[in-house]
C-alpha cells in the first residue's frame, strides 16, 4: 500500500524544483513561497501571513503563471 502525501507536500515539491532551477526571477519567487511555507510550518506565522507575505507576482510567462498557480494551491490545501 502506497503512503499518501498530503497535496501542500505536492505543491511544495513542484515549488522546489523551480527554485532549483538556477538563478532568475522564477526562482527568487520559489525560494520566497518555500521560505514563508517552512515559517507556517515550523509554527512561526500563519498560513494567512505567507499568503500576504507571497503576493502574485506579474505574469509575463508562462512560468510566472505556473508559480503563481502553485502557490495559490500550496496555501489553500495546507491543513488548518
Amino acid at each position: 500500500m502506497s503512503k499518501i502525501i498530503p497535496a501542500y507536500k505536492q505543491y511544495l515539491t513542484r515549488i522546489t524544483e523551480h527554485a532549483e532551477g538556477g538563478p532568475g526571477a522564477y526562482d527568487y519567487y520559489a525560494k520566497k513561497i518555500l521560505s514563508e511555507m517552512q515559517k507556517v510550518i515550523d509554527g512561526d506565522q500563519t498560513i494567512e501571513d505567507a499568503a500576504k507575505n507571497t503576493p502574485h507576482i506579474n505574469p509575463k510567462g508562462s512560468g510566472y503563471k505556473v508559480l503563481n498557480y502553485l502557490r495559490d494551491n500550496v496555501i489553500n490545501s495546507y491543513p488548518n
